[in-house]
């Protein structure tokens, strides 16, 4: 199975909940570099790397192939 295949088997599997968790943990992750390079340090650090991995958990699982 090539990439190209793989990749639309992969994200054909994503719900609709899928895609929104992966846009809040894609948001923030750019959250977390945003803190690392500039002067955004309210949030603590870890707090926000707890949810970019909570966030990205069920769709990682899901693109993987559990069902």
């Amino acid at each position: 199975m090539g990439y190209p295949t793989w990749m639309t088997a992969a994200t054909g599997r994503l719900s609709p909940t899928d895609l929104a968790l992966v846009k809040w943990s894609c948001i923030a992750f750019g959250v977390l570099l945003a803190q690392r390079f500039s002067g955004v340090r309210q949030l603590d650090e870890r707090l926000v790397g707890a949810a970019v991995v909570a966030l990205a958990i069920k769709p990682a699982v899901s693109a993987l192939g559990a069902r």
